[in-house]
C-alpha cells in the first residue's frame, strides 16, 4: 500500500519470484531506495533462500547506482541475542534456523535499525519478542531518521505492534485536482441562483442552426459552472475515507488508542488494571464499528432508488478489482 499522494512515476515495484516478498524501489537522479517487504515462516527459509537468489542476479536492478540504500523490513521468525530481549534467550533460533539469515546481513552489509529488545509481538502467553525488524545498508549517512514502535495506533485484533519509520528521502507528490462537496449544498438557495442567472443572462429561444446551439450550451454550461463555484465549497476528499464513521468512533479511537499506549507501559505486569482497560475499550470499539457499519448500509438499501438497484447488484455480484477498496 503507497500513499495516493505520492507521484506514480517516483517508484516501480521489482518482481521477485516468491509470494512472501513485496518489494518497491523509489528513484531519484543520483539515489535509489529499494524497500523489501518479507515475511518468512517460522518452520522455513524459503523466504531467505529466495531473496538471496534474487539479491545475487539481480542486485543492480534493486540498487542501480553507488548512492543507494536498501531496506528489509518484515517478520522475520528468528530470535537470536543481536535483537531479542535478553528475558527471552529460551526462544532462541537454533544455529541451524538463524544462519540463513545471519549470513545475508553479513553478505550484504546490513545493519539493524530497530533498537534491539523492543518488542514487536505478543505471543499467547502474553509474552512479548521482537521477530519483527528493520534492516538498511550501511553508509556514512544514514537514510533512516527515526524508527521505532507506536503501541498508540495499535490496530484492533493484531498481536503485532505498528513500527513506524522516518526515512529521508524527499520525493515528487502527486497533486490530485480538488474537488466540490456537493453533500452539504443547501440546493434550495442553488436553484433559486441558478434560475436567476439563467433568466437574466441566458432565456430560452428557439435555436434554428447548429452554431447557435453550440454558443447556446456553451453558455448554459458556464452558467452552471459560475454558479457551482460560487456556492459549492472545495474539498480535499480522502481515499480512504469511510462514509459511515462519525464523530463517536473518532473520540472512541482516541480513547482506544491511549489507552493502547498506557497498557503497552505496563505490558510486564500482567494484572494490571491498564490492561484489562484497554481490552474492554477495544471490544467496545469493534462492536461500535460493525453496528455503525452494519446500519449505514441497512439504511442505504432499505432507502435505494430505484435507479441504485444496479449498483447494489454490481456491490453484490462482481469480484473486485482492488480488495482494499470493498
Amino acid at each position: 500500500m503507497i500513499n495516493s499522494n505520492i507521484a506514480t512515476d517516483t517508484y516501480i515495484q521489482l518482481a521477485i519470484p516468491s509470494t512472501d516478498i513485496t518489494t518497491v524501489l523509489f528513484n531519484r537522479e543520483f539515489e535509489h531506495l529499494s524497500i523489501f517487504n518479507i515475511y518468512n515462516d517460522c518452520t522455513y527459509n524459503d523466504t531467505l533462500t529466495a531473496l538471496n537468489k534474487y539479491l545475487e542476479s539481480s542486485l543492480l536492478v534493486a540498487c542501480p547506482t553507488l548512492n543507494n540504500y536498501m531496506i528489509w523490513l518484515g517478520d522475520f521468525n528468528h530470535h537470536h541475542p543481536l535483537w531479542e530481549m535478553e528475558d527471552n534467550c529460551h526462544l532462541n533460533s537454533s544455529e541451524e534456523a538463524v544462519q540463513p539469515l545471519l549470513n545475508l546481513l553479513q553478505d550484504f552489509n546490513m545493519d539493524l535499525m530497530l533498537p534491539s529488545g523492543i518488542p514487536t509481538y505478543e505471543i499467547a502467553a502474553h509474552n512479548w519478542t521482537q521477530p519483527d525488524n528493520i534492516w538498511c545498508s550501511h553508509y556514512d549517512i544514514n537514510p533512516i531518521i527515526s524508527c521505532n514502535t507506536k503501541p498508540c495506533i495499535h490496530p484492533l485484533n493484531a498481536d503485532h505492534l505498528p513500527i513506524i519509520i522516518i526515512i529521508k528521502l524527499p520525493i515528487a507528490r502527486a497533486s490530485p485536482p480538488p474537488s466540490r462537496d456537493f453533500r452539504i449544498v443547501d440546493y434550495k438557495e442553488f436553484n433559486t441562483t441558478l434560475k436567476t442567472c439563467l433568466d437574466h443572462d441566458s432565456l430560452a429561444k428557439l435555436i434554428n442552426s447548429k452554431a447557435e446551439f453550440i454558443k447556446k450550451v456553451d453558455k448554459l454550461t458556464s452558467i452552471i459552472q459560475n454558479t457551482i463555484t460560487t456556492l459549492i465549497p472545495l474539498k480535499k476528499l480522502s481515499p480512504f475515507s469511510k462514509c459511515w464513521w462519525t464523530k463517536d468512533l473518532t473520540d472512541l479511537k482516541k480513547e482506544k488508542n491511549h489507552l493502547s499506549n498506557k497498557a503497552h507501559k505496563f505490558h510486564d505486569i500482567a494484572d494490571h488494571p491498564a490492561i484489562e482497560e484497554h481490552k474492554q475499550v477495544s471490544q467496545q470499539f469493534i462492536k461500535a464499528i460493525d453496528k455503525a457499519a452494519s446500519s449505514h448500509w441497512i439504511e442505504w438499501l432499505e432507502n435505494i432508488l430505484p435507479q441504485q438497484i444496479y449498483t447494489a447488484n454490481k456491490y453484490v455480484i462482481n469480484e473486485p478489482s482492488d480488495f482494499s477498496n470493498t
